[in-house]
């Protein structure tokens, strides 16, 4: 662990910046540039790029989820409807065929 008094580097703040922005954990940050966590969450927040909450990372893995789900019913919607509209062109050119005799 470092010390408590010893200033953060350019290096070091970018390495951590650069851990938030890939979405690492603060634990897994504190491990990496060997600090405690609580150090490593007052500078995230200090420089501005402060780790997501476990709520956050949560909730944005539910709305994947639902968009994902959403989106293939939806999809099951559009070609049940155009399975429908596909049939209705082949019966009316079948019945077109028969009235006009072709086969």
């Amino acid at each position: 662990m470092r010390s408590k008094h010893t200033a953060w580097s350019e290096e070091e703040i970018h390495r951590l910046k650069k851990l938030v922005a890939l979405g690492a954990s603060a634990l897994r940050a504190s491990v990496v540039l060997q600090c405690s966590l609580k150090m490593i969450k007052r500078k995230a927040r200090d420089v501005g790029t402060p780790f997501s909450s476990h709520l956050t990372k949560r909730d944005a893995r539910s709305q994947q989820y639902y968009a994902r789900k959403l989106g293939s019913e939806m999809l099951d919607s559009q070609t049940r409807h155009f399975e429908g509209e596909l049939k209705e062109a082949v019966d009316k050119v079948g019945m077109q065929s028969r009235l006009f005799g072709r086969n």
